[in-house]
């Protein structure tokens, strides 16, 4: 994946290798699930909060939705270890 640059703020990375738009939501879908449940499986949804990076970004970025929205359609996203995994990738830091 490239990283982007500095000046690229409304950077749209593509979509991974053999995945469709279809496909990525599908697995948005099953990592809403999964947040709902008492206790969530941690490794099925960091897996799918990894893979739909690029469906995410691209609808922050182009759709512009309320927070209250993100919040019911990536429920993974505001949660302590998520949070804590964006910053470790290296995603948001300036160089």
């Amino acid at each position: 994946m490239k990283k982007p640059r500095r000046s690229e703020t409304n950077f749209l990375p593509g979509l991974p290798e053999g995945k469709t738009t279809t496909s990525l939501e599908g697995e948005r879908n099953q990592m809403q699930e999964e947040m709902q449940k008492r206790s969530p499986d941690w490794v099925t949804v960091e897996a799918a909060m990894l893979s739909t990076f690029s469906l995410r970004r691209k609808e922050i970025v182009e759709d512009e939705p309320l927070v209250v929205d993100i919040k019911s359609r990536w429920p993974a996203l505001f949660t302590d270890r998520q949070v804590a995994q964006e910053f470790e990738a290296g995603v948001w830091t300036s160089r």
